[in-house]
C-alpha cells in the first residue's frame, strides 16, 4: 500500500500592488515607484524606471520594508509614459522580476490646462457639470476593468502538485497491475 504525502510548495514572490499603479496616469511630481508583493522581500537586485525614448533612470535609494519596497528615482518624473522595471529576492530565496507602466502628467500642464479651460468655459456651467460626470464614468469603468492580477486561474504550485499526484496514481496502477499478472 502506498502513502503519499505531499510536500508544501512555496509560490515565487508576486507583485500584487504598485504606485503608482499599473496602467494609471499620476498627476503632479513623481519622483519615488513602489511595489506590494504578495510575501516578504529578502533584498533588491536591481530597480529603474525608463522613459518612453528607453533613457533609464535609475534608484538612488531603496527600502524595502517586509512586503514593500519603494524606490526614490534619480531625477522628477515629467510628463510622459514611463516602465518600471524590478528584479528582487522573494522569501524563498529566489529572484523574480517584472515590469509595470504607468504615465505622468507633471503639474505644470495641469496649471496650463486649467488656466486654458477658465478661459474657454466662462459662463458655461452645464460643459463644466458634463466634463465632471465623464470623468467619473470613466473612473468607474477603470475601476470595473482594472486587472488585479488574479486572473482566476491555477498556480504553478497548484498544477505541479496535481501532475505530481497523477504520476504517483498511474506508477501505482501500473505497479498493482504487474503484480497480478
Amino acid at each position: 500500500m502506498f502513502i503519499v504525502f505531499a510536500s508544501t510548495v512555496q509560490a515565487h514572490s508576486t507583485m500584487t500592488s504598485s504606485d503608482p499603479e499599473e496602467g494609471s496616469v499620476a498627476e503632479g511630481e513623481i519622483s519615488s515607484v513602489s511595489m506590494t508583493f504578495d510575501t516578504d522581500i529578502q533584498q533588491e537586485e536591481d530597480i529603474y524606471v525608463e522613459n518612453e525614448e528607453g533613457e533609464r533612470i535609475d534608484a538612488e535609494e531603496i527600502s524595502i520594508e517586509n512586503d514593500t519596497v519603494e524606490a526614490s528615482l534619480s531625477e522628477t518624473l515629467s510628463s510622459g509614459d514611463y516602465t518600471a522595471y524590478w528584479e528582487v529576492y522573494g522569501a524563498d530565496g529566489h529572484l523574480v522580476d517584472g515590469q509595470f507602466e504607468f504615465s505622468v502628467e507633471a503639474a505644470a500642464a495641469d496649471d496650463n490646462a486649467e488656466e486654458n479651460s477658465e478661459g474657454s468655459e466662462a459662463g458655461d456651467d452645464s460643459s463644466a457639470a458634463e466634463n465632471e460626470d465623464s470623468e467619473t464614468n470613466e473612473e468607474e469603468v477603470g475601476a470595473a476593468g482594472a486587472d488585479d492580477g488574479n486572473s482566476g486561474g491555477m498556480s504553478g504550485g497548484v498544477i505541479a502538485l496535481v501532475v505530481g499526484l497523477a504520476v504517483v496514481a498511474i506508477a501505482a496502477i501500473v505497479f498493482f497491475a504487474r503484480k497480478r499478472a
